[in-house]
């Protein structure tokens, strides 16, 4: 799947809880849980309806210090992370 002309959001059977700067997911289908640091929590937050890969990304470059070849590479890792734990929705 080319993840870069999807939008994605955090599934429906997923819960978030914060806990001072990080987060932790559960998926309650499955129990399957990860937990994610400020950068996570933040890219998380925005999570909550579906979001482009290119919108999430300029936001996280207006809010964080970080290059755009950066951004990218580890987003598209982060996103795959949650890909793979069953805790996104694509449209």
């Amino acid at each position: 799947m080319n993840k870069s002309k999807k939008s994605f959001k955090i599934a429906d059977e997923v819960v978030v809880s914060k806990i001072n700067d990080e987060s932790v997911l559960l998926n309650l289908n499955t129990g399957i849980y990860f937990q994610v640091n400020d950068l996570g929590s933040f890219i998380i937050s925005e999570l909550s309806e579906f979001i482009s890969l290119n919108s999430l990304q300029n936001k996280i470059m207006k809010n964080f210090d970080v290059t755009a070849s950066e951004c990218e590479s580890d987003l598209l890792k982060f996103i795959e992370a949650l890909e793979e734990k069953n805790l996104l929705h694509f449209q």
